[in-house]
């Protein structure tokens, strides 16, 4: 059995820096049916001026990974790689992924997470049922391949010590993006008290639905949150 998905529910905390001085870059992902969650989790934050507009980048249907790392900033992978090598200590990064997650694809890496072939192009299909014991995936449906959530481990590799990763998704499944051998509680930022997550779906269940806009429940609350929980205008950092 996978360990308990870990829930980091403190706002004020998961989005505050280390150093007053920090860079705030925000990175978000949205595909599908879930493209409007993208501005709506940017509107929440851009009041605050740790978050500028120069420094946040929002993808629509983006590839998650084409597997070609000599061709630029062309996929969600490549675009993490990117962050790595080019923040430095004490900035502040914020990765939130807007889209359908699934288990269904054992894992390629280790044993104890699957044992078969990664997914191939536009395949597979998100949420299977039972059993569980399979790893867990995301992306765009027409991306090349779809990312492992061992996958997002490996890109945040990269990632100074001294940078402190966000990570947000509302994906069906994203509660089990922690607890695996390779899982994000393993990966570089985590091993440095660097990493926050807050996940809106457990391991085995689908997310919070869709709302008709296309934004998603889960997300709608994490805004009303940042937007009526804490003060105007004030910094975060505060």
């Amino acid at each position: 059995m996978r360990v308990p998905v870990v829930w980091f529910v403190g706002l004020a905390i998961l989005l505050s820096a280390r150093s007053a001085k920090a860079d705030y870059y925000f990175y978000s992902v949205a595909d599908d049916d879930f493209r409007d969650d993208n501005n709506t989790l940017w509107a929440a934050l851009e009041p605050y001026p740790e978050w500028d507009a120069s420094r946040a980048v929002l993808r629509d249907n983006w590839d998650a990974d084409d597997n070609v790392r000599t061709d630029g900033r062309d996929s969600l992978y490549d675009d993490l790689l990117w962050y790595g090598d080019n923040l430095t200590g004490g900035d502040v990064f914020l990765f939130s992924y807007w889209g359908h997650g699934g288990w269904n694809a054992p894992d390629s890496y280790y044993p104890d997470e699957g044992s078969t072939a990664r997914p191939q192009e536009n395949d597979p299909t998100p949420a299977d049922p039972a059993p569980y014991q399979y790893d867990e995936f995301f992306g765009y449906s027409g991306s090349t391949y779809y990312m492992w959530d061992d996958d997002l481990t490996n890109a945040l590799a990269g990632f100074d010590e001294f940078v402190q990763v966000i990570v947000i998704s509302g994906a069906c499944h994203s509660g089990g993006w922690v607890g695996g051998s390779h899982d994000i509680q393993t990966s570089t930022p985590a091993t440095n008290n660097g990493l926050y997550a807050l996940l809106g779906a457990p391991e085995q269940g689908t997310g919070i639905g869709v709302k008709g806009s296309g934004d998603t429940y889960f997300e709608i609350l994490l805004c009303t949150a940042l937007s009526n929980t804490v003060q105007a205008y004030m910094r975060m950092s505060d």
